[in-house]
C-alpha cells in the first residue's frame, strides 16, 4: 500500500442512561404486612398490629398481592467504521430488541459526535478535518431510533440503518483522521417518540389472524375489525377459506393506527363466482357480506363482487 494512504475512522462508544423504573403491582396498599396475622376472638385482638386491621363483630385484615416485573430490552451498537480510500458511503445497524417496559415507555437511542461530525487530523488537529454526515432511516437529527414497549408475548423490536457519507472529499493532507461517536440509550415517555415510518405496503394473511373479532398487526401499523350480526361462523372456517364465515351484513374493516395514513386496501377471497380481489381506495376500508354469503365492496350486495368464502388476505398501502 502506498505510504500516503489515508485512514478515516469513526469510533463508537455506547453510554447507558436508563431511567429507574418501579416494580409493577397487582395490588398496592399503604401498609406492608411483613408477617402472618392471627386473630384471637377470645381477646378480640390481632397478634400483629397493622393499622388497616379491624376488630369487632366481623374482624378483617388486608393482604397485599404484588408482582415485581423488571423491565428488559437489548440494544446492539455497531462496530467502528473505517472509510476506504475511495471514501464510499458506509452503512451499519443499531438493533433494539425485546423491549418490555412499563406502560407508556420506550427505548430511545441517540448519537452525538465529539467533533461535530468531523474526522480531525491525528485526532487532535481540529483545524484540519474531513466532514461527514450520519443519517438514520428511522429518525432525524441526533435521534437514531425509538422503540415503544411491547407486551410479554410481543416484545418491541426494530432496527435502524445508519449511513455514513463523506461530504467533502478534497482531503488537505495525508494522515489519520478520526472522530468519536457516542450512542446513548435511554428509557423515555412513548408520547415523546416519533412513530416508526410505515413501509409502502404490508400483507396480512390467515397466519396473522389471532382468532379474535378485532386485532392489531404485530408491526402496529393497522387494526383489523369484524362484525357479524347474524352470528354465522364455523370454528375452523378461517383455516379453509378465510377469517370469517360471513352472515348477512357482516363486515371486515381496516383502519390505520395513530400516526399512519392508508392510501388503499386490497381484499382477497377464495373466489367461487367473483373476482377474488377488490381495491378500496377511500375510507372506510371495508368489505361487506350480502345475501348468499358473497363479499362486496359496498353494502347490500353493491360494488365489486369478490365471490364467496370470506377474506383470506389483505394488502394495505400507505401514503
Amino acid at each position: 500500500m502506498k505510504n500516503n494512504t489515508k485512514r478515516f475512522a469513526a469510533m463508537m462508544a455506547a453510554v447507558m442512561a436508563v431511567s429507574a423504573m418501579a416494580p409493577m403491582s397487582a395490588f398496592a396498599a399503604d401498609t406492608k404486612h411483613d408477617a402472618a396475622q392471627k386473630y384471637d376472638n377470645t381477646t378480640d385482638a390481632w397478634d400483629k398490629a397493622f393499622d388497616d386491621q379491624t376488630a369487632a363483630a366481623d374482624p378483617s385484615a388486608k393482604v397485599n398481592v404484588t408482582f415485581e416485573n423488571d423491565p428488559t430490552y437489548t440494544v446492539t451498537i455497531p462496530a467502528d467504521v473505517t472509510f476506504a480510500d475511495d471514501m464510499a458511503d458506509k452503512t451499519n445497524e443499531v438493533k433494539v430488541e425485546d423491549v418490555y417496559l412499563n406502560k407508556g415507555k420506550a427505548v430511545k437511542v441517540t448519537v452525538a459526535s465529539a467533533n461535530d461530525y468531523k474526522m480531525i487530523l491525528n485526532g487532535t488537529d481540529a483545524d484540519t478535518f474531513v466532514p461527514y454526515e450520519l443519517t438514520s432511516d428511522k429518525a432525524e437529527g441526533g435521534d437514531v431510533i425509538t422503540v415503544p414497549t411491547g407486551t410479554f408475548n410481543r416484545k418491541g423490536t426494530d432496527t435502524a440503518t445508519l449511513t455514513y457519507k463523506v461530504t467533502d472529499k478534497d482531503i488537505p493532507y495525508a494522515g489519520d483522521y478520526s472522530d468519536i461517536l457516542t450512542f446513548t440509550i435511554a428509557v423515555v415517555d412513548d408520547n415523546a417518540s416519533p412513530a416508526v415510518p410505515a413501509p409502502d405496503m404490508i400483507t396480512i394473511t390467515n397466519s396473522d389472524y389471532p382468532g379474535t373479532s378485532d386485532f392489531t398487526t404485530d408491526d402496529g401499523f393497522v387494526n383489523v375489525s369484524f362484525t357479524n350480526p347474524s352470528g354465522d361462523y364455523f370454528e375452523n372456517y378461517e383455516d379453509i377459506n378465510g377469517w370469517f364465515f360471513y352472515g348477512k351484513n357482516s363486515t371486515t374493516t381496516v383502519t390505520a393506527a395513530d400516526g399512519y395514513t392508508i392510501d388503499k386496501v386490497k381484499f382477497y377471497t377464495k373466489a367461487e363466482n367473483g373476482t377474488g380481489v377488490a381495491e378500496v381506495t377511500s375510507a372506510p376500508f371495508t368489505v361487506y357480506s350480502g345475501s348468499g354469503y358473497h363479499t362486496y365492496t359496498g353494502p347490500n350486495n353493491t360494488g365489486t363482487d369478490l365471490g364467496a368464502w370470506g377474506v383470506n388476505k389483505i394488502e394495505v398501502y400507505f401514503k
